[in-house]
């Protein structure tokens, strides 16, 4: 394994441990833990809805404006921390090109739900990937392509 893929960690996951009954946008930014009922967000997802909706890609947040809390953490290394759900090839893409632009320093930390329509036909799966920003958006794209020789 080169340098660049051992610095990546791409695993099957569970997900964030609260029920996810269906996405009903390409794109949704989900909490990474739920308080009281309300969804609590990595500051790091703060701007991420509206980036992806000048791109023409239909995101939201599952939770309405005041049952979000937003949390931040301080470190020496800038980490972005989020918890998604994406439901077609526009919005993968996107997220691939919104972490190349990021600087490729930045950690990036994931839960990813995948979920694909075919027919009625629903699949849906979990992965954490953790890494360097522009070495995380290789590994999707590999992540991905790799899906679709399935």
């Amino acid at each position: 394994m080169d340098d660049q893929k051992a610095r990546v960690t791409v695993r099957p996951s569970n997900g964030p441990g609260y029920p996810i009954k269906h996405l009903e946008h390409e794109f949704i930014v989900l909490p990474n833990h739920l308080d009281q009922g309300k969804g609590i967000y990595d500051e790091s997802a703060l701007t991420l809805v509206k980036v992806l909706g000048e791109a023409g890609i239909d995101a939201a947040y599952l939770h309405e404006p005041e049952q979000r809390i937003w949390q931040g953490h301080r470190s020496g290394f800038p980490v972005a921390e989020l918890v998604i759900g994406i439901a077609s090839n526009a919005a993968w893409a996107a997220l691939v090109v919104l972490l190349r632009k990021g600087k490729g320093r930045a950690n990036v930390k994931a839960e990813i739900l995948r979920v694909r329509t075919n027919g009625k036909r629903t699949d849906t799966k979990w992965l954490q990937v953790e890494g360097p920003s522009h070495d995380v958006a290789d590994a999707l794209e590999r992540f991905e392509k790799n899906s679709n020789d399935e």
